[in-house]
């Protein structure tokens, strides 16, 4: 599996956790409720990350020098 596939699993699996645990919030109350919320939003926030990193696999860093090979 190349890394655009495996990225883009990623992405759909974090979407799914952050949709579980936001799910989750709603049923209960109190300190179950902040760490539901909690792993929803860190959840959201590797999927930015997974999806900025699939927005760059086709666009190489300029600042980076390509070695010849």
């Amino acid at each position: 599996i190349d890394t655009e596939a495996l990225l883009a699993n990623a992405s759909e699996d974090l979407l799914s956790i952050s949709a579980i645990a936001a799910n989750l919030a709603d049923d209960v109350e109190g300190t179950p409720r902040s760490v539901a919320l909690a792993i929803s939003r860190m959840s959201d926030g590797v999927r930015l990350l997974v999806e900025r990193a699939l927005d760059h696999i086709d666009t190489p860093n300029p600042a980076v020098p390509r070695t010849k090979v």
